[in-house]
């Protein structure tokens, strides 16, 4: 593409020719010899420059690598930088002598140090690398779409820009806990077992004696235990419990309702990040720590184990669940339809442009078949049709005009009853269709952004045409496609009916089902951690109660931690407003409003709150204090269950 200098060295170059050829042929020749010279080296560099960009520019060979201390790794932690390193290799033959080249970085992180922006001179066989300092501060998943491309000549006649495409999704795994920290360190007091609750008798290297028997060969020395020995005159050996491991299993609501808001910034992270040092102190304790992850639709069961592969695995798929975006029923598609055009413009060039993605001729048709002015004009043009038909049928019936005087006045009416209004309806029915032809932002680039969005999600051949006249199509797989490039995008918390279309009831259904099941699995005394979004849910919450009861009378514990909006205040910090306040202008209002909410908020707190209690499962809040210690606390509880000092 031709940049304002290289128009305006054109422009000039022709007009030297023009007036040395056709106006001062005699006098003024040597512009035209100038115009000629100008016009030919011009054409030079356009050659040079086409061949950059077809020949050279496809053999650039771009790497990423993600570094963490000098080694590549396949994966981040949340919290904690790494660097991106970029490696170019420039083609062997033909040099590209001014190249811009930007890594786009994705949206959840943030740069530290380094540029990903440089301008670079490739001659053939060059190398080069430059590296930049990124961090992630919320688990989830970083998408890196590739690099922009911008390639121009050194006198800026030409500039070409592309984009190359290389998409790598790298998981950010919840942060690492200092668990060294959160070991058990003291020793509890026996106590004896509440009635049901059974511990698993048997040698081990725990910490407790059970049983002293006698020697036999192999057992080591420091278990012998010298006193009884002495007083036996042979030699006795001490047996310990077993350390019992506490199962412990995690459920977490990755519903939609609690992926509101921006990635790392949401409920759902917050979640994440207490379950993720949760699991890990847990493990480190060699306790058992199983998951489940469910929503509107269904369960994602990770069975109690433990180890390291099995502690991994748990936190990709906590990293996996962090990034999924929020979807509903959008009311509005024309900001979802500009992020949707901006972001195939960016990524996907190649496949937005007129020679590869255009509007078909037959096109023409569509705007006066499907739309409600186009069968209008039809209607229209057909009315004085049926209508001459169906007067002149009753005027022979009713007249029996068969003379000849009412034959000639046929022809007049025909043409002033239907021809006439005929032409006019074909006159205004073609110009709506030209007019939607030519409406490039309703039909054209809605059709480009279908066949990308189609190409990318790999949809039926039929998806491109449904997602034109479909208006639900277009919304659900813009969102989809939004979705998958990890580009935030608006949603409308109200239907168009003004009911609150996050609310699901089918999600305490499952999870009352989930948590029944694991119950039906579950050993001993087992503790299970709900974290959930119920509060505005405080009034469905009767099958997920009965799944509570049966956990609870099988002597199992349960622990309910709740997510809190941000901009709500504290239960105990908060100061009720005087009742008898009315508002008088738009800020008191706005205010009156704001409270109003609060309180509401507040209420169904206390009611979820108030419906545990009573079948005495703790519910926490995500902002009370330290929920990780308490969780922690509470396992140990369990652990120590059945001791007896001796």
């Amino acid at each position: 593409m031709l940049t304002g200098r290289g128009w305006s060295f054109l422009i000039l170059s022709i007009m030297l020719l023009v007036c040395g050829i056709l106006l001062l042929p005699q006098t003024a020749y040597f512009l035209g010899i100038l115009g000629v010279t100008l016009l030919g080296w011009f054409f030079f560099e356009w050659m040079q420059f086409v061949i950059r960009v077809r020949i050279a520019l496809p053999q650039l060979v771009v790497r990423r690598q993600i570094c963490i201390e000098n080694r590549t790794v396949a994966m981040v932690w949340a919290g904690r930088t790494f660097i991106v390193r970029i490696d170019i290799d420039a083609p062997h033959k033909i040099a590209l002598p001014y190249l811009v080249l930007e890594d786009l970085i994705p949206a959840e992180s943030k740069k530290h140090d380094g540029r990903n922006e440089h301008a670079i001179d490739l001659r053939p066989g060059d190398e080069l690398t430059f590296e930049y300092q990124l961090e992630c501060p919320a688990p989830g998943v970083l998408r890196f779409e590739g690099q922009r491309l911008q390639l121009a000549d050194l006198q800026g006649f030409f500039y070409f820009r592309t984009f190359l495409r290389a998409p790598v999704e790298i998981p950010v795994l919840p942060p690492l806990i200092d668990a060294d920290g959160l070991h058990r360190t003291d020793k509890r007091l026996n106590i004896l077992p509440p009635p049901g609750v059974h511990r698993l008798r048997g040698p081990g290297s725990g910490s407790e004696l059970l049983d002293l028997r006698d020697y036999r060969p192999g057992d080591p020395p420091k278990m012998i235990a010298w006193k009884p020995s002495a007083r036996k005159d042979k030699l006795i050996v001490k047996e310990f419990e077993t350390e019992v491991p506490v199962r412990c299993t995690l459920f977490i609501d990755t519903s939609h309702a609690v992926r509101l808001g921006p990635p790392g910034k949401n409920s759902l992270s917050e979640l994440i990040t207490i379950a993720a040092a949760v699991a890990q102190a847990a493990a480190a304790n060699r306790d058992l720590v199983g998951l489940t992850m469910f929503d509107e639709s269904g369960t994602q069961v990770i069975r109690p184990a433990r180890g390291s592969r099995h502690l991994i695995d748990l936190l990709h798929r906590l990293a996996h669940a962090a990034s999924l975006p929020a979807a509903g029923r959008s009311t509005n598609m024309l900001p979802l339809a500009r992020l949707g055009l901006s972001l195939a413009n960016e990524v996907y060039p190649d496949l937005m442009r007129n020679g590869v993605n255009k509007l078909p001729w037959r096109m023409f048709w569509r705007p006066l078949l499907d739309s409600a002015r186009g069968w209008r004009v039809l209607l229209l043009m057909a009315m004085p049709l049926l209508t001459f038909w169906s007067v002149y049928r009753g005027l022979l019936a009713t007249l029996a005009f068969e003379t000849a005087p009412s034959r000639k006045w046929m022809p007049p009416m025909f043409l002033l009853y239907v021809i006439l209004p005929f032409l006019i309806g074909l006159f205004f029915w073609g110009l709506y269709g030209i007019r939607g032809y030519l409406d490039t932002t309703a039909i054209s680039r809605r059709k480009r952004l279908a066949a990308v969005v189609a190409q990318t999600l790999q949809l039926p051949f039929d998806a491109v045409a449904r997602m034109q006249i479909d208006d639900e199509a277009m919304m659900t797989h813009l969102q989809q496609f939004l979705a998958k490039h990890h580009v935030p995008y608006p949603i409308a918390l109200y239907d168009a009916n003004g009911q609150y279309q996050f609310r699901s009831g089918e999600k305490v259904k499952i999870l009352a089902a989930a948590l029944a099941n694991a119950v039906g699995r579950g050993r001993d005394n087992e503790l299970y951690v709900l974290f959930a979004d119920l509060l505005e849910l405080d009034e469905e919450l009767e099958p997920l109660m009965n799944a509570v009861r049966m956990a609870k009378g099988r002597h199992h514990q349960v622990l309910l931690v709740c997510p809190w909006l941000q901009h709500m205040p504290a239960p105990e910090k908060y100061k009720k407003r005087d009742a008898s306040f009315i508002p008088r202008t738009e800020d008191e209002l706005a205010d009156y409003l704001r409270e109003e909410e609060i309180e509401r908020y507040l209420k169904a707190y206390e009611h979820v709150r108030h419906e545990f209690g009573r079948v005495g499962v703790t519910v926490l809040r995500v902002n009370q204090g330290d929920s990780v210690r308490l969780i922690l606390d509470r396992m140990e509880r369990l652990r120590n269950v059945g001791r007896v000092r001796r």
